[in-house]
């Protein structure tokens, strides 16, 4: 089938090519020409035939039988010809791939435009959401051919007891976090990539008491709010030049004055934890938020190591003492995509001069 599937749409291409020369397809009136154009000249051909072709020049193309499979939550495209997955069982090659080149430039272009997002050679790379997956996007001259990264988040919301129940945290587990939001304690969610921070921290938001003022901060749509009182700030990284850039940092500083319970932050990454952290150390307990790190120690580092970049007149003594006034636990998730939960919840106890003290809640 691959060998008919390439010669037929190559030669839909070259009989289209004379009507519209090199323009890409990617709407209007040409799009709904060459639609008609590719209907008139597969009728004849088998359904599951008809179905490809039109998936490659109209869709999602070889991507479509992994968008319907539940269990793969990570596509990486490497230009045409090299498309991975990532299921429980592991990292594998997808056995189909773009026809031509044509195809996957025009493919490239749509999701740019089902995700609301600019790029070009000026800015070659972004960051949007398609459906459920979050999308990565960068194109030459960054790389010698589009690179795209997607990510698929669960859309349902779990539920604290949900989580309990899969073993992602255990009984002890469950009874303190639920203390930890009773009491407005400030948090962050610690773990590497793809081990379900935002996933558990959508399971902690549910199990919030309502109603709250809660603000979520993120650079991508990924948390899910129940509570008619929440609002949501999403910053803007990439623009035309007549709209400006709008940072985290930006989103933290104007959330501060909406009269928030609690400040939900998506990822602390950048220099956004310096306001953030001054923010919980002068009230707004029972604020929250997720890290990229593979335990409690090396977040503490990081999270060092962030606000430095937004205060780098600041000694260290004095960032390890506003930490120790603004974050009272690290909850850490596991390093094992394929074991997730909670790893253990440790309680930053004091601020000593070699650093801060760590107490391991224990299961």
């Amino acid at each position: 089938m691959t060998d008919s599937l390439h010669e037929t749409i190559t030669a839909l291409y070259a009989e289209y090519q004379p009507l519209k020369g090199n323009q890409h397809l990617v709407g209007g009136k040409a799009d709904l020409s060459f639609q008609h154009l590719v209907q008139q000249k597969t009728q004849d051909f088998a359904t599951s035939l008809q179905k490809r072709i039109h998936d490659e020049l109209f869709g999602w193309g070889p991507l479509q039988p992994l968008l319907q499979r539940e269990d793969i939550f990570d596509i990486i495209i490497q230009g045409p010809d090299h498309i991975y997955y990532e299921s429980p069982q592991g990292l594998a090659r997808h056995d189909d791939c773009f026809q031509t080149e044509r195809s996957f430039q025009n493919f490239v272009e749509r999701i740019s435009r089902e995700a609301g997002v600019l790029i070009n050679h000026r800015d070659p790379f972004a960051n949007g959401k398609v459906d459920s997956f979050r999308l990565h996007m960068v194109i030459p001259p960054i790389t010698p051919y589009p690179v795209l990264t997607l990510r698929r988040h669960n859309q349902k919301v779990f539920k604290l007891q949900e989580m309990k129940q899969s073993g992602f945290i255990n009984d002890k587990q469950y009874e303190y976090l639920q203390q930890m939001i009773s009491e407005k304690s400030n948090f962050l969610v610690i773990g590497p990539t793809g081990s379900g921070k935002t996933t558990f921290l959508n399971a902690l938001l549910g199990h919030m008491p309502q109603p709250q003022r809660l603000v979520v901060i993120e650079d991508t749509d990924e948390i899910q709010i129940h509570d008619p009182l929440a609002c949501k700030l999403l910053s803007r990284e990439i623009c035309p030049e007549t709209l400006s850039v709008i940072t985290m940092e930006d989103l933290v500083k104007q959330a501060l004055r909406m009269r928030p319970d609690r400040i939900v932050i998506g990822e602390v990454r950048g220099k956004e934890a310096k306001d953030l952290l001054q923010a919980l150390a002068t009230g707004h307990s029972g604020s929250m938020g997720t890290m990229h790190a593979q335990s409690a120690k090396q977040a503490l580092l990081r999270l060092e190591m962030l606000v430095q970049m937004g205060a780098p007149q600041w000694s260290l003594h004095s960032i390890r003492q506003l930490i120790q006034m603004s974050v009272d636990h690290l909850v850490v998730l596991n390093e094992d995509r394929q074991n997730k939960g909670v790893q253990e919840i440790c309680k930053i106890t004091s601020h000593e001069s070699f650093g801060l003290l760590l107490e391991t809640i224990r299961n």
